[in-house]
């Protein structure tokens, strides 16, 4: 009888019955019971593959002051780091999907590295009473960029700061909600199947999300009075 457990050892190439299985092509909770026995290939592999997204949303939210003190690579190693040593905790028992769990990590990182660089001289600042992240203004301005179509023109470049604050205002008359799926999809710059894992609905369902805050998005841009 063959055996049904996937068995690994320290392997990159897990063993199921005879046929070898790449650590690549297992889902997030296979490699997670992999983790649960001690497996670091599979740690190693279940934190890389999200690397891209989460070099994106550093990007997206560090502020261009602190940019210039720490790189962006840094950040992302600590929050790999410090997922790292609290990942077999969270194997054991998940209390949110993976992903979603490794964004919130990357964000205290973020906020971290605002607080250190930005607010260390300022001891009457608690850490619960930091300002909330913002997209930089580079993110913004290219965001705003999308919503008007994607021109390039001299003139659209002119006012590229002018179009950044229109969005800005009109996304702050914006639900949370809206403004969290279009800060994800267009600002984090993530694909649709990570936008649904991360609102935990199917990627169909994901893309009207997108749609209806775009639709909303726009209504709110023409009903401003510039």
């Amino acid at each position: 009888m063959s055996n049904s457990r996937l068995s690994i050892g320290w392997s990159a190439k897990p063993v199921f019955g005879k046929i070898q299985i790449k650590m690549q092509d297992l889902d997030v909770k296979q490699l997670l019971n992999l983790v649960v026995d001690g497996d670091e290939v599979a740690r190693d592999e279940l934190l890389s593959r999200h690397e891209r997204p989460l070099c994106n949303m550093i990007a997206a939210w560090l502020d261009p002051r602190v940019a210039k003190r720490v790189d962006e690579s840094d950040i992302l190693q600590e929050s790999m780091a410090l997922a790292a040593v609290r990942l077999e905790k969270y194997a054991n028992d998940p209390p949110i999907e993976f992903f979603p769990w490794l964004r919130q990590i990357v964000r205290e990182q973020i906020i971290t590295a605002h607080r250190r660089h930005l607010y260390a001289q300022n001891r009457s600042v608690a850490k619960e009473d930091l300002p909330p992240l913002h997209p930089n203004d580079d993110s913004m301005a290219d965001f705003a960029q999308h919503v008007q179509g994607g021109e390039s023109t001299p003139s659209v470049k002119a006012s590229r700061n002018e179009n950044r604050e229109i969005v800005k205002n009109a996304l702050s008359k914006m639900s949370d909600t809206d403004r969290q799926v279009l800060s994800m999809r267009f600002i984090e710059q993530l694909k649709m199947a990570e936008l649904a894992n991360l609102l935990e609905i199917t990627e169909a369902s994901a893309k009207s999300k997108v749609r209806r805050a775009l639709e909303r998005l726009n209504r709110e841009i023409e009903n401003l009075d510039v």
